[in-house]
């Protein structure tokens, strides 16, 4: 008996030592008229000193098609084929395209 306290006392001190105390909120900021997400807003911190750290879009499928990264300045965008894979993907920072070309480092799906 004294091992099987002995085990559940170590389990939950090890589960209550180990919880990530996030400060991150998640708000869907803009929906599609059949009510599917369009535009979530991630929040980091608490109260005052809550900041917006990352836009994410959706397209009408539900798939993510740019994500915004505000505390990096940085952007990702991703084109889909109508079968769900993905078309390409193309990487910004401060605004200006990562890789070669105008349209970003693209990525093709397998």
């Amino acid at each position: 008996m004294k091992k099987i306290l002995s085990v559940l006392f170590i389990l939950s001190f090890t589960a209550y030592c180990c919880q990530k105390e996030t400060n991150q909120r998640l708000e869907v900021s803009q929906r599609y008229e059949d009510g599917k997400k369009k535009t979530l807003h991630k929040y980091s911190g608490k109260g005052e000193f809550e900041k917006l750290v990352e836009i994410v879009t959706y397209n009408k499928a539900g798939q993510i098609i740019e994500v915004k990264n505000l505390a990096a300045q940085t952007k990702k965008m991703m084109w889909w084929h109508k079968n769900g894979e993905i078309r390409w993907e193309e990487f910004y920072q401060d605004g200006e395209p990562l890789g070669e070309g105008n349209r970003g480092s693209r990525v093709r799906a397998i």
